[in-house]
């Protein structure tokens, strides 16, 4: 009895056997070559796997990660919200510099008062760079916050985003 498919495997008590040319020995010049495979049919015996229990738990499995899933979009999106609403403000002990960084870690805002004047410009430099460098760190500080709460603190996702907020390099 040949298998349904037209592959030239005899079948014999659901194993198959293929001998002649044609064969895998004859690429390799060996003349002929017997090899044995599995040629058995899923409807030749029962399965042994009570397909109705698998499919329930599979079922289960799935709706458990679409449940998932669901439940870490919405933390995402709180996340979003929250993330868009940081926003620190630096300002110098006399208040003559006054800086703003937003959640990107960017600048978005500087003032300065008419006692700017009494800085050097040096000095004045210096200032507004570390009144930056310091509110920046204060906004990843609560960027990591925020995203450790959501992630989890040891999240390899917390690390990525908090990369973004390094100090500049100083000279």
């Amino acid at each position: 009895e040949f298998c349904a498919t037209p592959c030239g495997w005899r079948r014999c008590a659901g194993v198959a056997r293929r001998e002649g040319p044609g064969s895998l020995g004859t690429m390799f010049g060996a003349g002929y070559y017997s090899g044995t495979v599995n040629c058995r049919q899923p409807w030749d015996s029962e399965s042994a796997v009570n397909t109705d229990d698998e499919y329930i738990k599979i079922g289960k499995l799935l709706d458990d990660w679409q449940n998932q899933a669901e439940r870490q979009v919405e933390v995402n999106q709180r996340l979003v919200a929250d993330l868009e609403q940081v926003e620190v403000v630096a300002e110098s002990r006399d208040r003559c510099v006054r800086v703003v960084v937003d959640s990107n870690g960017a600048l978005s805002d500087l003032s300065l008062s008419d006692d700017m004047y009494e800085y050097s410009p040096d000095e004045l430099a210096g200032t507004i760079l570390n009144l930056f460098v310091q509110a920046r760190a204060d906004v990843a500080n609560q960027i990591h916050e925020l995203t450790s709460a959501a992630w989890g603190a040891d999240s390899p996702d917390v690390k990525a985003t908090l990369r973004s907020y390094r100090p500049p390099r100083r000279r």
